[in-house]
């Protein structure tokens, strides 16, 4: 039996999945505040402005490959939610009109993405135009949704009051090598926060039976922290925290790789939707106290760090200086490096590499001597 303490739901369904799948802790931890967050729905919120912020979180987790478990992860905090509330959870494959349908029945919903690629896929197929927008309306939990489609005979659909949370998985080469300075500064996908992992600290063979009465206990710690409803504000103490890290973290979002700088101003959100969630989590439901505001804020600074490595890596850069990337790498990783012997690991078209490796050679980024290639320390990037 999996030993769980009286602490909050996050810690106790941290130590139960952790116990019987070897997915980096990561991604149990913030499956876990994901989770949270669906089953919330429109329960808690913050009135800012003129306008009411609700802590739903889109979420993806990155891993090289299939052996971090990503989809392990994501199914175990699914399921979680399903067994409590199992009528809000999309179909993986949709159209826009029956999206909105289904959304217009119950507007509270979740969905899963496996593969975050296939999505991304989905929005860009003729049928679903226009699909991309409405996601990213919906995520901010309008007070009501309208279209109208037809056009000789005209149907209007509304969605009341709707709640949308995404949970998803992907490789970090693809996300790389996928994603442009364009798509981010679209809005949709700086929407989306992402937890990735790069080592695990434990490999399981065989997967243990996962614990029935943990289970139980991490599914009651769940049910428990959703007994809440209400306006929430922050204590003047966590008010006067976050204005002071908010002035912090503008100043150096501005030093952010340009490519990903869109990704900054949503993470000064989601920190005030960590804070509600924290707040729930730790009982103090209707205040937000310091040491909700410190963690929510801690946790904003730890994807800000994760979008900057990300964008150093070349994510929302060009193809083609995510190509000049990779190469300068490459080099460097193994000076002296064959022409064959690079061109067969990096697996990139001869003309490609041809093109992007006359640029790096008149940009004096690389050497070539023999057939073999060396970085060139002053332009290495």
């Amino acid at each position: 039996m999996v030993k769980i303490d009286d602490s909050n739901f996050i810690e106790r369904y941290t130590t139960w999945a952790d116990s019987f799948t070897d997915a980096p802790v990561q991604f149990h931890r913030f499956v876990g505040y994901w989770a949270l967050s669906t089953l919330l729905g429109r329960r808690v919120y913050m009135h800012l402005g003129d306008e009411w912020l609700f802590p739903n979180l889109w979420l993806v987790v990155l891993a090289p490959s299939s052996f971090f478990r990503k989809s392990t992860a994501l199914g175990i905090g699914a399921r979680l939610v399903e067994s409590i509330n199992p009528e809000i959870r999309l179909p993986a494959e949709w159209s826009q009109e029956c999206f909105i349908s289904t959304m217009t029945k119950e507007p509270h919903g979740f969905m899963t993405c496996y593969e975050f690629k296939s999505l991304l896929a989905q929005l860009q197929k003729d049928y679903n135009f226009g699909a991309q927008s409405l996601l990213t309306e919906l995520y901010d939990c309008p007070r009501e949704y309208t279209r109208k489609k037809g056009t000789t005979e005209i149907k209007e659909f509304r969605i009341e009051k709707p709640y949308l949370t995404i949970l998803g998985a992907s490789t970090i080469d693809w996300l790389i090598s996928s994603v442009q300075g364009g798509d981010i500064a679209g809005g949709f996908l700086a929407r989306f926060l992402f937890v990735s992992a790069d080592k695990k600290d434990k490999i399981m063979a065989i997967q243990p039976k996962a614990d029935e009465s943990g289970k139980l206990l991490v599914k009651k710690a769940l049910e428990a922290a959703l007994n809440v409803e209400g306006e929430m504000e922050y204590s003047s103490e966590a008010r006067q925290h976050y204005e002071v890290w908010y002035h912090r973290f503008v100043t150096e979002a501005e030093t952010a790789p340009e490519g990903v700088r869109a990704f900054f101003p949503r993470l000064t959100a989601y920190a005030h939707k960590f804070a509600m969630l924290e707040a729930v989590l730790n009982g103090h439901h209707p205040e937000v106290t310091l040491d909700d505001c410190r963690r929510a804020c801690m946790m904003a600074d730890n994807f800000a760090a994760e979008i900057r490595k990300l964008g150093k890596e070349s994510l929302g850069k060009s193809k083609f200086d995510h190509y000049r990337l990779k190469i300068i790498r490459a080099i460097t990783k193994k000076p002296g490096i064959e022409h064959s012997r690079l061109l067969r690991n990096l697996g990139l078209p001869a003309k490609v590499f041809k093109d992007v490796v006359e640029t790096l050679k008149q940009s004096e980024e690389i050497d070539i001597r023999d057939g073999a290639y060396y970085p060139v320390e002053t332009g290495s990037d």
